[in-house]
């Protein structure tokens, strides 16, 4: 490949991997990015990743390919197993808070106001309702609920106002919500919001931003093609990744409709479904 600047020849050198074979012969290989949704996919109720499947993505993050998480958790709720697999960056809630090497390239926060006007929704209404920060959650009713990080119950529609409200300044970055309670008013939400059906409950992703949109970002900021990127998911809010994904992968346990967008289907969870596929880019 012909290259006329020198960017681009560091660019076309970064995306070109040296790599020997079982033989000793040397293969160039093209870099690859991967994306790995958590719960469901590599993970479950707060329980670490397989060892199998972390010691795949350490192998081709190795072998000089690119790995990132792309999960609907927010920061604060993406605990310290997870992070120390080791992820060249992370694409946290649903796509609205992006890091690569530890440094934040993007946030798109909740405005106050419109936070107001969904919890004053809530507290008249009733069913509960997450909202799903950068530095913790905050809860709207919250019956027996274990929310399994740092969180807060909240009532108090002025609690996010600049200057005004307890937890002002904290940035709210998507909310999640009971599906039944919260499907009577839903529709006000249309207009600044994403809404993704899980069935039991619906989640609320600001317009403009998703998994794929995150992806889109990553990829651009690192200089890898989308058609060489592999994504894997299980989910409703996994649909549109796997479907930008130059490969999109859904595992074993995935929704019906998640498995119809994707272009191959590994083994659940379950069974390190994530190890399986990986393991094909490891002996090539």
């Amino acid at each position: 490949m012909r290259c006329n600047t020198w960017g681009e020849c560091c660019q076309i050198a970064w995306n070109s991997l040296q790599v020997k074979n079982i033989t000793g012969r040397t293969n160039t290989v093209t870099k690859k990015a991967f994306f790995f949704d958590l719960d469901g996919t590599l993970a479950e109720h707060n329980l670490p990743a397989s060892m199998q499947d972390v010691e795949a993505i350490r192998a081709v993050r190795a072998r000089g390919h690119s790995v990132f998480l792309c999960t609907g958790r927010t920061p604060c709720h993406i605990y310290d197993s997870i992070l120390d697999i080791g992820f060249d960056g992370i694409i946290a809630g649903g796509g609205t808070h992006i890091t690569l090497g530890g440094n934040m390239i993007y946030r798109k926060e909740i405005d106050p106001f419109i936070i107001g006007r969904i919890i004053e929704l809530f507290t008249t209404y009733g069913g509960f309702c997450i909202l799903e920060g950068e530095q913790s959650l905050y809860v709207i009713n919250p019956g027996n609920n274990n929310w399994g990080c740092d969180w807060h119950k909240i009532s108090d529609p002025d609690v996010f106002v600049p200057h005004k409200g307890e937890f002002a300044g904290q940035a709210v970055l998507k909310f999640s919500a009971d599906a039944q309670s919260c499907r009577p008013f839903s529709d006000k939400f249309y207009a600044d919001f994403n809404i993704i059906d899980h069935g039991g409950f619906l989640e609320f992703v600001p317009q403009g931003n998703s998994k794929s949109a995150g992806m889109r970002r990553v990829l651009d900021a690192v200089g890898i093609d989308y058609k060489d990127s592999v994504a894997f998911g299980d989910s409703p809010n996994d649909l549109d990744m796997l479907q930008f994904a130059g490969i999109g992968v859904a595992m074993g346990n995935a929704t019906q409709a998640v498995k119809s967008a994707a272009d191959e289907i590994t083994a659940p969870l379950s069974e390190s479904g994530v190890s399986l596929t990986l393991n094909k880019y490891l002996t090539s």
